[in-house]
């Protein structure tokens, strides 16, 4: 590409146009790195000065990210929950043709909030079990989620076990059926410790989802807050008149 200088069209913007054409087009694919900032501003012949606000503008915008001592990458493509449903974070990675993996951050019986009580419909001061979980497709993190179970139905759950699928655990080990949820999503902006974990800027938008999840029963087993990269994962909905 040649880069028209003299154009009223800003160069750094020519260079963001041009990137976005190589990414429509399949010739930087989703998890390729981009070359370095030296590379561009010689194949550019411009400063790198012009080249960094070039792909800063794209990381804002999404289409790139930054990993730390690695370089910049193509972002991977958004993904997509249908809210119609019950699907578990590592069925609906599956789905996507994305590798699904967890970070075990917190596991520990605890007392229950007065949040959890209410929500579980548990009484003051019963045990619960608290399990936060860094979640990852294809090892890049989309979700920081915190997960609250009565300790009476969790009490034989294992870190492998959170490490994996707790539906799984749910179903095969407490062969309970899992049976509907009431969630709610809340737009965001996530704060500089929840962004950090999600390796994204600061300040950065995401998504608050909150779920309470029945068995068949109607019996409450579970209570998620999870933060939700919002460059990264979207919420869908089917509506009909």
């Amino acid at each position: 590409m040649i880069i028209e200088k003299h154009s009223p069209i800003p160069v750094y913007f020519q260079i963001q146009t041009y990137m976005k054409e190589l990414m429509k087009s399949d010739v930087w694919k989703a998890g390729d790195k981009i070359p370095s900032e030296r590379e561009l501003s010689e194949q550019f012949d411009v400063s790198r000065g012009t080249v960094r606000q070039a792909v800063q503008g794209l990381v804002d915008e999404g289409y790139l990210v930054r990993k730390k001592g690695n370089g910049t990458f193509i972002q991977q493509t958004r993904v997509d929950q249908p809210l119609i449903t019950i699907t578990s974070f590592t069925e609906l990675m599956k789905s996507k043709g994305l590798k699904a993996s967890n970070e075990l951050l917190h596991f520990k019986k605890r007392k229950a909030t007065k949040t959890e009580v209410k929500k579980l419909q548990l009484v003051k001061n019963e045990d619960v079990l608290w399990i936060s979980r860094l979640r990852k497709g294809d090892d890049t993190p989309v979700v920081l989620e915190e997960t609250v179970l009565p300790w009476d139905i969790a009490k034989d759950m294992t870190s492998e076990d959170a490490c994996t699928s707790i539906y799984h655990f749910i179903e095969q080990k407490v062969n309970q059926q899992i049976g509907n949820a009431d969630q709610t999503v809340t737009a965001v902006i996530l704060n500089e410790q929840t962004a950090k974990q999600l390796q994204l800027p600061h300040p950065a938008a995401g998504l608050l989802s909150e779920r309470v999840t029945y068995f068949k029963n109607k019996k409450p087993f579970e209570y998620v807050k999870a933060y939700y990269a919002g460059e990264r994962f979207s919420f869908s909905l089917h509506l009909e008149r």
